[in-house]
């Protein structure tokens, strides 16, 4: 049958996405759009004025492309949940399996390829590494515009590494024209030797040339996609050249935050590859001509898009997949050689350790993320407070802070009541709410009796602040306080819910 070709390591990789979508249901504002917009698409249907988009606007456009494929396979559930009621959070929880069954069945095809390319214990070594990576399996679900290209990505290099190069070139092209277009920076230095060498012709003969792919597949992408944004934005745009102008014409992306030129190599490579990084040089050394090709392009994107300020790390996650292989080469080649000398033994053994590092970062990073959403937290906390008052009017505010820390409309779940997300709002706006949510940073209780006098608080809900590294000082310090010195996640009241008070 077609469930025994699945290898074994395949199933850990969707056991650990599923993991941390059950740990972490929530989602982040980065997030908010492509959920927001496939809610809207399940809910609102024609309704474009209910649309959230609309309701509160000023987000930089993104394509509806990926909320519409998540909302068209979440659709047979949208209409049982119309005869047989259930709490849709339910529903969000359906939308980003769909996505994460989506991310892993890519990278699947990734690591079949890899297979293919560089040998079965590579595979399987990738897949189990991948697999308890953290970061990998935490964004695999979250509906962003990377996660949605991550798909195509691989996908692509997939059919790159089989040789494919047409196929591939066309999935690269969707990737970059619907969701990233700083993908350029990737799929450039990929391609480019491939038409250097002539392996892609630019012109002639015409079918088989990079002009002629490159429109065959632009064309279909115009006509189905541009119409739908069009609507649905409710004026003429292609999302990814409003993303450009705001981004690189305008200059504005560094109002989000700057970090440092090699911000990606110190910070954020290490925390998203873990051991896996000091391989890459070890991994090179076994089979650098085969490896060499796959992974400079990536390390070249990373680079290039560290020349601009803002940075973060689900910009460069295309990289997280394909710069594992060389760890799963070099244990490969350990394992494959470990009858022919002591040394060889000794060091394949390493693959565990790599392994458990992984596991160990992947649980202290896993429980500051489970504490990261307090305005989700929140906003059900109330709803279940309140749970006999759901068929009366309420008004909730969710303030800005909140709506980036957890809350979606999939937590909305009273039909009576208003949520509403309005900014700006002054102390006697404020006052014809029921209920408001507030959150920040700084300490509540005097944020409180300063701003929201005509409001008493109900509870206050904690979130992640910092992970508290207690470096033992001493050995009779650790003697003393068995595993005192060990990683802690610190938490701090973040979101506070606050009920109008009685006349």
């Amino acid at each position: 049958t077609q469930m025994d070709d699945i290898y074994g390591s395949e199933w850990l990789v969707f056991i650990s996405m599923m993991v941390q979508l059950i740990m972490t249901p929530g989602t982040k504002v980065e997030e908010s759009f492509n959920l927001q917009a496939t809610h809207d698409l399940l809910y609102h249907g024609t309704n474009l004025s209910a649309y959230d988009h609309h309701e509160f606007p000023g987000v930089v456009p993104r394509t509806f492309a990926g909320p519409l494929a998540l909302a068209t396979i979440a659709a047979p559930l949208r209409a049982w949940q119309m005869f047989q009621p259930f709490n849709k959070m339910w529903m969000q929880l359906l939308v980003r399996g769909i996505l994460g069954s989506l991310m892993v069945v890519s990278f699947l095809r990734f690591a079949r390829a890899v297979q293919w390319y560089l040998g079965r214990e590579v595979a399987n070594n990738l897949r189990v590494i991948v697999a308890t990576q953290f970061h990998f399996a935490f964004y695999a679900s979250r509906p962003l515009p990377n996660t949605f290209a991550l798909c195509l990505v691989l996908y692509a290099v997939a059919l790159w590494l089989e040789d494919d190069l047409h196929r591939a070139a066309r999935w690269a092209i969707a990737a970059t024209m619907l969701f990233r277009f700083e993908l350029v920076l990737l799929f450039g230095p990929l391609f480019i030797p491939s038409l250097l060498n002539g392996r892609i012709p630019l012109l002639s003969p015409l079918k088989q040339s990079a002009v002629w792919i490159a429109a065959s597949t632009v064309a279909p992408l115009v006509v189905c996609f541009l119409p739908l944004d069009s609507l649905l934005w409710g004026h003429l745009c292609w999302p990814e050249l409003d993303v450009i102008r705001f981004n690189v014409l305008d200059n504005r992306s560094h109002e989000y935050g700057t970090a440092p030129l090699l911000w990606y190599f110190y910070s954020a490579l290490p925390r998203s590859l873990l051991l896996s990084m000091v391989f890459i040089p070890l991994g090179l050394i076994f089979d650098h001509r085969r490896l060499l090709p796959l992974i400079s392009p990536f390390i070249v994107f990373v680079a290039l898009y560290s020349l601009l300020p803002h940075k973060e790390l689900r910009f460069i996650l295309y990289v997280v997949p394909v710069l594992s292989v060389p760890a799963a080469v070099f244990f490969a080649r350990l394992y494959l050689n470990r009858h022919k000398s002591l040394v060889s033994r000794v060091l394949s053994w390493g693959f565990y350790g790599l392994i458990a590092t992984n596991l160990a970062a992947n649980a202290l990073f896993t429980m500051a993320s489970v504490n990261n959403y307090p305005g989700g937290d929140a906003l059900s906390w109330l709803q279940h407070s309140q749970r006999f008052d759901r068929a009366k009017p309420r008004s909730v505010h969710i303030d800005v802070y909140s709506a980036q820390t957890g809350v979606s409309r999939f937590y909305h779940q009273n039909a009576a009541w208003e949520y509403n997300k309005t900014e700006g709002l002054t102390p006697a706006e404020l006052a014809r709410f029921d209920f408001l949510i507030v959150g920040s940073d700084e300490p509540l209780k005097p944020l409180i009796e300063r701003d929201y006098a005509a409001f008493r608080p109900m509870v206050m809900i904690r979130g992640f602040a910092r992970m508290d590294y207690r470096i033992p000082k001493s050995v009779n310090e650790i003697l003393a306080n068995p595993p005192m010195f060990l990683p802690s996640i610190e938490v701090k009241e973040r979101v506070v819910v606050l009920k109008k008070r009685d006349e």
